[in-house]
Parts: structure tokens; sequence; C-alpha cells
């Protein structure tokens, strides 16, 4: 038995790994409860809280919501068959450690060891014992926080290294268990899941943060697979899992709300120079594409790239083509076919020019064409005729037309304009500011599509009133 001041030494350096550790104190004995506190006291460390409990079930409560380090237990009054009552913790909570403190007269320590006791110390014991025992199952049970290493990898670890812990595994909602014996996972619970089910459940936590605790053998061995089989295994199932919420998702998922147009015979509302999107049965991906050219009524002419695959396996005469592409805040598309292909002096693609083309809104708000001559002015100093192309509740599309030998005035994204215009239904000409948010340039026009920066009550209210006279009609 060390002497006293080998206990402090001790002491002393296990204080180092410890925070504030709640130890439960659990006897009928009042003069043994006090008995014990005194001793404790003794000790004069402000790290440990000592708290009374009445049962096993009230000690079980505590520890369930991570408030209990250590259990010492007094059954030296109690009969055989009442030390059974003690497995109801032991059991409950086997990461965390305890001492029965027994009359060796009634009671064996075997019996004790066998329900999960870590240790037994014989009445009347010496104060250092206790003092001894309670500091090195403190240690044991002292939790090592680990983040930012994988579980799985975790696992692998205490296999090699054969160690025997308890793993408690956080998540943002819940708590999951793996009871590893020298190396072994032999035991794991998860809410209601158990055994292999339990561990694949662990093992698939994310954002997870794991504890390594005590482990007092009290779990029956139902897991036998090595750690690196129930890992192939649980990273299995998760892929299954993440393609099977993929595919719901995609089956549940709002279709869009297609309308259609019947494109006129020189334009499918696309700029030269847009970009097409091409999709093929026979290619994984879309093929990327610039419109080059329309003749009317026959076909529309792309430029694809050389880089993207086995062209000439790919873009065969008669093969079917979905076009995608997005013009003025629409998502468009039309199936065709193509027509022919050459490569020189470039690669071009010929298609079908489309009987029919598909469309769905992005934009939050429906825009309805309009032609109301305007003065945009970047300042007070600058002024350029336009003419508003389309209205929404938000904003609008204004196109400047480009002038003999007349440069394009510069604009840019985020510049404050103020739009001058009659809108309909007004009987004055008013005022709007706003922001140009989207801006395309051709050879012969200049397009800038406008946000609206807190336009009067009274240009909000003529807007609302001439789109839903027209929202029946347009």
């Amino acid at each position: 038995m060390p002497n006293l001041l080998e206990g402090r030494r001790y002491h002393q350096q296990i204080l180092i790994l410890l925070t504030m550790k709640n130890i439960l104190l659990l006897t009928s004995n009042e003069s043994q409860l006090e008995s014990i506190v005194n001793t404790c006291k003794t000790w004069g460390d402000e790290d440990l809280s000592f708290i009374p409990v009445e049962d096993e079930n009230e000690a079980v409560s505590i520890a369930l919501n991570d408030s209990a380090d250590l259990l010492i237990c007094d059954v030296a009054a109690r009969t055989r068959s009442e030390i059974d009552k003690l497995y109801k913790f032991t059991y409950s909570i086997p990461y965390v450690p305890c001492i029965a403190i027994i009359n060796s007269k009634i009671h064996k320590a075997e019996d004790l060891l066998k329900v999960g006791v870590s240790c037994c110390l014989e009445t009347p014991y010496h104060p250092l014992e206790l003092y001894r025992w309670t500091f090195e199952l403190l240690e044991v049970s002292t939790s090592s926080v680990i983040k930012g290493i994988p579980i799985h990898s975790l696992v692998q670890m205490l296999e090699t290294e054969g160690k025997t812990c308890t793993l408690k595994v956080k998540s943002e909602k819940d708590a999951g268990f793996l009871f590893v014996k020298n190396g072994s996972i032999v035991s794991a619970e998860h809410g209601p899941l158990t055994k292999d089910d339990a561990v694949y459940s662990v093992l698939a936590l994310e954002n997870s943060l794991v504890e390594i605790k005590h482990y007092n053998g009290l779990r029956k061995r139902d897991i036998h697979q090595n750690a690196m089989s129930l890992i192939m295994e649980a990273l299995r199932l998760q892929d299954e899992r993440k393609n099977l919420q993929e595919t719901q998702e995609q089956k549940h998922k709002a279709r869009l709300d297609l309308k259609q147009f019947t494109p006129a015979s020189s334009s499918i509302e696309a700029e030269i120079g847009a970009k097409l999107k091409l999709e093929i049965e026979e290619c994984e991906k879309p093929l990327m594409s610039s419109l080059v050219g329309i003749v009317p009524g026959q076909y529309i002419l792309l430029t694809v790239s050389q880089n993207d695959g086995d062209l000439p396996s790919i873009l065969k005469k008669d093969r079917e083509v979905v076009v995608r592409y997005l013009n003025l805040g629409k998502l468009c598309l039309f199936k065709t076919r193509i027509k022919d292909r050459i490569t020189a002096p470039s690669h071009l693609l010929f298609l079908e020019f489309p009987s029919v083309i598909f469309y769905h809104e992005l934009r939050k708000q429906k825009r309805i064409k309009i032609f109301v001559p305007s003065i945009i002015k970047p300042d007070e100093d600058k002024e350029f005729y336009s003419v508003i192309r389309d209205l929404s509740i938000l904003g609008c599309l204004c196109e400047i037309k480009a002038k003999l030998n007349s440069p394009f005035p510069d604009f840019n994204i985020g510049d404050i304009v103020t739009i001058n215009c009659l809108l309909p239904g007004l009987d004055e000409k008013e005022l709007v500011k706003g922001i140009i948010r989207n801006l395309k340039k051709t050879s012969d026009q200049l397009r800038l599509g406008i946000q609206f920066d807190n336009p009067s009550d009274k240009v909000k209210g003529a807007i609302e009133n001439y789109l839903k006279i027209l929202k029946n009609v347009v």
C-alpha cells in the first residue's frame, strides 16, 4: 500500500488530466455516507463534486445526462440477493466505472466483479485505498474527445492497438455506442438498433463527435465481424441510401411548368452567339455549342467544340437531339434532328428548324412584352433614347439602337440609372430609378436588364394595373 506522500504525488499528477468530475455516492447508511464524504473532503480537491443518490434508478438517470464519472456504492449492509440491484446501473451505464464497498463476511468480490463493478473495497477500508482507486478510475473514465478523425479510421486504430473502451458517437440529433474489447467491436447500440445494424448506423453518422470512455465488459458479444468487414459494409449501405434518396428526390421533384410557342420563321428567340446545350442519348453529359446562324424555316447552324468526345460517332445524321438554352429569363428547349455536319473549315452542325419550342419562366415575376419610348440617364449630364421592350413589377428590359458612326454608351452591370417614360395608365412621364442587372450588346443594339429601385406607389400601381389587364391576353 502506498504511503500518504506517494498518494499525494500521484494525486497531483492525475489532477493535471482532470476537469470537474461528478462522483455519485450510493448508500442507505447515513453514517457511512457521512464517513465517505468526510474522507473525500480531506483530499482538498475543488475539481470533484459529490452527489448523494437514493438508489440505482436515480444514479442511472443522472448518468444518462452525462453527469456522472464514477459511482461509489456501499453494499456492505445488503444481502446477496440485493446485490443484483447494482447490476441495473452497471449494465445500463457500462461506460461509468463503479467502486463497491463490501462486507467480506457476506459478499464475495468475484460476484460483484461479474456484475460490472470495477473494484471492491472491504469494510473497514483504508481511506488511502479509496483515494487511490477513485483517482485511478477517474483517469480511466476521463473522456478523450476526438473530432476531425473519421470514425472508421478510429475503429481501425483501436483494433490495431487492441484497446478496450466504449466509443460514444454523438451527432446533432442523437448518440450511438460501440463497445470495443481487445480491439474488436463486440456490441453496439443506436436507438432501437443493435448488433451489426447498429454498427452500420453509427459509422454512417455525419458531423459527429466521438468520446472514448470506460467499458466494464457487460455486453454479450453479438458482433463477430472484424473492423474492415464492418466498415466496408457500412460504406456500401451508405452509398445505397444516398442513391435511393437521390432517386426518390428525383421522382418527387416538381416538374417544370412548361409552356410553348411556335417559333417565327427566322427566330428561335436566341441571339447569335448564344450558348446551347445538346443532349444526346448516347452521351453521358451534354455537348456545349454556340448558335452561329439560322436559315428561316429550314435549319439552325451551331458550332461544337472539337474536344467533346468522339464527334463522328455521336453526331450522326438523323440522330435526335434535345436543345436547351436560356433567353431573357426563360429556360427554352426543343427536340430536333441532325441534318448534317461539316468539319472544315470548322466543326459545324446543322439541325432541323424546330416546329415548337417549350419554355419555363425562371423569373419570379412574369414580364409582359411592350413598346414604350423612354430616355435613360446614367447621370445628370447624359441621356440616351431607348425603348422599353418588356415590363414587370420588378423591372424592365430597355433597348438602345446603334447610331451611325456613334459608339454605344458605356454602361456596366451594377450602374444606377434613371428611366424617364410615360407608362400605360399614367397621364404624364415619371422618373424611375433602377440598377443594371444584365447587359447584352450586339452590332446594332444594346439591351439592358434593369431592376427597379424603390419605385413610387404611383408607378407600381400603374404597372400592376397594366399587367392585370394583359395577363389574360398575353
